[in-house]
């Protein structure tokens, strides 16, 4: 283990099971700040956040300022290798050796294997062991960042707002909560509510994209688009992935989504969609139903 960062693996040696007991007891102390909530707490970086989840490929950790920023392996270790050493130095991360003589016990495993504190190693078990993760994607515009929510089936979600700059904000809310949070992303102003006419159900339009251009209710929407959302909802104790696109003009969103929802690749281009005309309230809804992982 180097002093990059956490070794975070998926053996069932003594070591690996005592990190994840830890991390995983961390994360589910965190649930008694979603309600009341939201309960911010606090920010990392890119690099933090890799530092914390260890060696291997994180799990859908964005990290938009160090891809942009590290331009060759060496520097990429070199920024990694800085910010393990200011974990270190403020008590983020702590060597298994100091941890042990705090706790009076013997070190596990290697004693200069690196491990969060309690509150990142919350984060990082939410981020790892949270049954449904949620992800919010802006098609057009890379500067508005992304936002990441992790359910749980106690009902409690850790929301991350990832700025371009790589700062990674998180807080504990409950689903409710975070689809409001995650609508005003999307949508922005709360006064654009788009409501259809009516108390009828909105119709459903199918076609592809091209098709639906030509549509006399929708095409004007998708032709001048002010914001172009993607929503990708994974359920990883299902295995089980979902996909839900939402295009606004400024005033009247419209949600899109794969007529197959068992197909392979969808597109917002390519693929068949049903799309239907929604609201801020109606588009909540659908948001806090994807983050109930109960």
């Amino acid at each position: 283990m180097t002093d990059r960062g956490i070794a975070m693996t998926e053996s069932a040696d003594s070591t690996s099971t005592t990190r994840e007991r830890r991390i995983a007891t961390a994360a589910a102390a965190l649930a008694r700040h979603a309600d009341p909530g939201p309960t911010a707490l606090g920010s990392l970086t890119d690099e933090q956040l890799v530092v914390l989840h260890g060696a291997g490929d994180p799990p859908a950790l964005l990290t938009p300022w160090l891809d942009r920023s590290a331009g060759s392996d060496a520097e990429r270790e070199l920024l990694l290798s800085s910010a393990a050493r200011g974990q270190l130095a403020s008590g983020g991360v702590a060597p298994e050796r100091t941890l042990a003589s705090v706790e009076g016990r013997e070190p596990v495993g290697d004693p200069d294997d690196l491990l969060p504190a309690a509150l990142p190693a919350g984060i990082v078990g939410r981020r790892v062991y949270s049954r449904r993760r949620v992800t919010l994607t802006d098609l057009d515009d890379p500067a508005r960042g992304a936002v990441q929510a992790f359910a749980d089936l106690d009902g409690s979600v850790m929301q991350e707002q990832i700025s371009a700059n790589g700062i990674h904000h998180f807080t504990m809310s409950t689903a409710d909560s975070a689809a409001r949070v995650q609508a005003l992303w999307i949508l922005g102003d709360p006064e654009l509510d788009g409501e259809p006419d009516g108390e009828a159900a909105p119709e459903v339009h199918s076609g592809t994209f091209e098709e639906l251009l030509a549509d006399s209710d929708l095409g004007a929407i998708l032709a001048s688009p002010v914001q172009r959302v993607q929503i990708l909802v994974e359920d990883r104790a299902e295995g089980e992935r979902r996909i839900l696109w939402v295009v606004h003009d400024g005033g009247s969103p419209v949600a899109l989504q794969p007529s197959d929802p068992t197909s392979e690749d969808p597109s917002l281009q390519r693929s068949v969609l049903d799309a239907v005309r929604v609201g801020r309230d109606g588009l909540r809804a659908q948001l806090s139903e994807f983050l109930s992982a109960g």
